[in-house]
C-alpha cells in the first residue's frame, strides 16, 4: 500500500480515465437502450465525463510539473490551482444544465446531491491545497479533491448505467 498520497495520484488519473471510457461506451449503448429522459442521461454523461477527464488531466498534472525539477509542494499547489480553474469554469454550466433537467422525469435530487457534495469536496480540497492549511498535508489534500472528482464522476455513472438498464430489468419483471 503507498504510504506517500501523491504516489496514488497516476493511480486515480488510471481510474478516472476508465470512467471517461465507459462514459464514451455508455453513450452509445444510450441510444439504444431507452433509459430515462435524453436530456438527463446527456447532462450525468456530460457531468460524468468533466468530472472524470478532469481528474484524470489533474492526477497526472502534478508529475508532470515536478518532471521540470520544480519542488514537489509547489508542484502540487500549482495543479490545485489548475483544479480551482477548471471548477469554476465547469460550474456555470454545470448548474445551468443541472436547472434545465430537475423537473425532466428521471432527475435525480439523491444523484444531484451525492455528485455535489463530491464536488464541494473536492473544491474545498483543492482550495486547503493551494494555501497549505493546514501546513504540511498538501499531498492528502490533493488526494482528497482527486477522489472528490473521482467520487462525483462514480456517482454519475452509476445513475448513468441505472438509467440504461432500467427498460432491460423492468421486462424481466
Amino acid at each position: 500500500m503507498a504510504t506517500n498520497p501523491s504516489d496514488l495520484y497516476i493511480v486515480i488519473a488510471q481510474m478516472s480515465v476508465a470512467f471517461a471510457g465507459f462514459g464514451s461506451l455508455a453513450s452509445c449503448l444510450g441510444q439504444r437502450s431507452g433509459g430515462d429522459d435524453a436530456k438527463v442521461d446527456a447532462t450525468r454523461l456530460g457531468l460524468m465525463l468533466s468530472a472524470s477527464l478532469s481528474a484524470t488531466l489533474l492526477g497526472l498534472l502534478p508529475a508532470t510539473f515536478a518532471s521540470f525539477a520544480l519542488d514537489e509542494q509547489f508542484s502540487i499547489r500549482m495543479s490545485a490551482a489548475a483544479g480551482l480553474l477548471a471548477m469554476l469554469s465547469y460550474a456555470p454550466i454545470n448548474i445551468r444544465r443541472a436547472r434545465k433537467i430537475r423537473h425532466v422525469q428521471g432527475f435525480s435530487k439523491g444523484g444531484t446531491l451525492a455528485s455535489s457534495a463530491c464536488s464541494l469536496v473536492s473544491f474545498t480540497a483543492f482550495s486547503l491545497c493551494l494555501l497549505e492549511i493546514p501546513a504540511g498535508h498538501t499531498a492528502a489534500l490533493y488526494l482528497l479533491a482527486l477522489m472528490g472528482l473521482l467520487g462525483s464522476s462514480v456517482v454519475m455513472f452509476s445513475r448513468l448505467i441505472a438509467s440504461m438498464l432500467r427498460p432491460h430489468n423492468e421486462s424481466l419483471t
